[in-house]
């Protein structure tokens, strides 16, 4: 899994490290192993920008993507190309825009489970 800096979010203390643990669990709880050594990335990126004062809101904008590592023949070597990616974006106050973006992240792992799932039917529970 490979989370993006979110420098955007100085000042409030969502971390890389909570953002990591939610995706972990979602992807666990619908029994979807989370290796050491992938084969595919699971890439997450959160962009916060806070409205100019008195406005209290923050727009965001959280993407997960699956990145895989492709051979490009003509040039002998492996790049990372996405082969799966959603974004959110949305508006949020600030005493809301953690929690609005935490369950982004959480939405759009469910939906990449769910689309996984709809391809892969044995790997289902």
């Amino acid at each position: 899994m490979v989370l993006n800096d979110i420098p955007a979010l100085q000042g409030l203390s969502l971390t890389p490290g909570d953002i990591q643990t939610k995706a972990e669990l979602a992807l666990r709880g619908y029994g979807i192993a989370v290796a050491t050594k992938p084969k595919h990335l699971l890439h997450i990126g959160i962009t916060v920008l806070k409205a100019n004062p008195p406005a209290p809101l923050f727009a965001y904008n959280v993407s997960v993507a699956v990145r895989e590592p492709l051979r490009v023949p003509r040039a002998g070597q492996f790049v990372l190309s996405s082969v799966w990616e959603l974004q959110e974006l949305g508006l949020a106050g600030s005493e809301v825009v953690q929690d609005s973006t935490t369950k982004a992240v959480v939405n759009l792992v469910e939906v990449l489970v769910n689309d996984h799932l709809a391809v892969n039917p044995k790997a289902s529970r």
